[in-house]
């Protein structure tokens, strides 16, 4: 075995061994900015989505790989398609509109670069109606 094969196998070796290891893996997330400000109380996080049904928001979004932000291209991908709605700002890169179609709970994906990283769990929650007073 040639000195390049024996390091290439080496090199493999540790990268299999990396995989196991915890804290080698790469860490995917989202951060997520507020672009408008709904009448009712809306989470978007990386554990979790929460919106009633009925409520739009825009957000802007960054990927995180490790905790640094990346400029790949982002995307989702529903579960159910009947629940949630998530859709880009055209001409605006990483916003995105958000909104409750129907209470239930159903799974966001996020792809980067067309790699699929995260699965966001949703909860779109019944509508509340304030009576006026």
């Amino acid at each position: 075995m040639t000195a390049i094969a024996r390091r290439a196998r080496s090199f493999l070796g540790l990268l299999g061994l990396c995989a196991i290891l915890p804290g080698c893996s790469t860490e995917y997330g989202l951060e997520y900015r507020l672009l408008t400000d709904p009448p009712q109380s809306v989470r978007l996080a990386e554990d979790g989505i929460e919106i009633p049904e009925g409520i739009v928001v825009a957000a802007r979004v960054v990927g995180l790989e490790n905790g640094d932000r990346v400029n790949d291209d982002l995307d989702f991908f529903r579960a159910r398609t009947g629940v949630l709605g998530v859709a880009p700002v055209e001409g605006e890169g990483r916003e995105f509109v958000f909104w409750g179609i129907e209470a239930g709970q159903t799974e966001l994906a996020v792809t980067f670069d067309g790699t699929r990283v995260l699965e966001i769990p949703v909860d779109v929650t019944p509508a509340r109606f304030d009576a006026p007073e």
